[in-house]
């Protein structure tokens, strides 16, 4: 038994988000609040116990506490025509909703839920939470993983990364969480290459009032239910899902040679001479590219300095075949 918890406990030292803010979402009618606003469905089995931290029992004193994970959803607030004004993460504990957003739009994203809050019972406030994540194994199927047992007071919600488990997982932490458990002097691409590898979009490649849900892959990694009913920008996005009317997406793309420029602007694609896309975040040979559907999967995409550039299909993008090469990229 003892082997077995060990495989599954999160090895520290853990990596600190300074650029993440966390939102705190109280009050009987919380849920009901924001289901009604965002696309995913945080309806379901309730935690325990607020981040189910304090309903943890040391396995043995000073080493490891096996704790539970908290509900968590990936999921956007989109304009009424669909476009994301926000993406965050909401963990569902017992008392509140936490919602783990970009420090750069938490503030905007709390001025907008509180036109939304008429005459509901909610409070909506800036917390001093913090966000760390892990790049260990991922929870094991009982739900549970192990925590260090001296930091358990500071926990206030851990889970699974709900887009795919090749991510890790995240936690909110008050600010007495022991310092000798992060590593603030650890180089930030250590989460950045993580998630170029893996494909997954991030605030950084989406244009906020501008980029559809399913742009941004929301429908494939769990940021949209298709049966909750009714939320802002449902109509459009449904209608995008349905019609199969989606013509770009944030996809992968790998350079066969060198590294990608390190400029602020936007990289155009090109493919038979046609622009197809651009690359928006990168770091070294990999990023992240808003690409037209004939270009996705493509393995002879170019840089403007005639650099070939692969879109290789990530593992949680469901294999269904581009639209045929003649489409118009407009």
């Amino acid at each position: 038994m003892r082997l077995m918890m060990n495989r599954n406990h999160l090895s520290p030292p853990f990596l600190p988000h300074p650029d993440r803010s966390v939102l705190s979402i109280s009050g009987g009618d919380r849920i009901a609040f924001l289901q009604g606003l965002i696309t995913a469905d945080l309806k379901g089995d309730r935690p325990a116990s607020a981040g189910s931290a304090s309903a943890a029992v040391p396995h043995q004193a000073g080493d490891w506490a096996p704790v539970a994970a908290t509900p968590c959803n990936w999921s956007a607030l989109l304009t009424p025509q669909g476009r994301i004004e926000a993406l965050f993460f909401v963990f569902s504990t017992s008392d509140a909703l936490l919602i783990d957003v970009p420090a750069s739009v938490a503030q905007a994203l709390l001025q907008r839920l509180q036109l939304f809050r008429l005459r509901a019972d909610v409070v909506l406030a800036m917390t001093d939470l913090q966000v760390i994540t892990g790049l260990a194994e991922p929870f094991p199927q009982s739900g549970h993983c192990l925590f260090p047992a001296s930091a358990l007071p500071a926990l206030q919600a851990i889970a699974p990364d709900p887009r795919t488990p090749q991510a890790g997982w995240r936690a909110l932490v008050s600010p007495d969480f022991p310092a000798n458990l992060t590593t603030p002097d650890r180089p930030p691409e250590t989460w950045q290459s993580r998630r170029l590898k893996l494909g997954l979009p991030e605030w950084e490649d989406i244009e906020p009032g501008r980029t559809l849900a399913l742009e941004a892959d929301l429908d494939c990694l769990g940021g949209v239910s298709w049966t909750k009913g009714c939320y802002m920008g449902q109509e459009v996005t449904a209608r995008t899902h349905y019609r199969g009317l989606l013509k770009r997406r944030l996809m992968p793309v790998e350079l066969d040679e060198g590294e990608f420029p390190t400029l602020p602007e936007n990289l155009p694609l090109v493919l038979d001479e046609r622009e197809v896309g651009e690359v928006r975040s990168r770091l070294g040979k990999r990023g992240i590219a808003l690409l037209h559907r004939t270009a996705w999967g493509s393995q002879t995409l170019k840089l403007a300095d005639g650099r070939n550039v692969r879109s290789p299909w990530p593992a949680w993008l469901p294999d269904f075949s581009p639209a045929s090469s003649d489409a118009d990229p407009a």
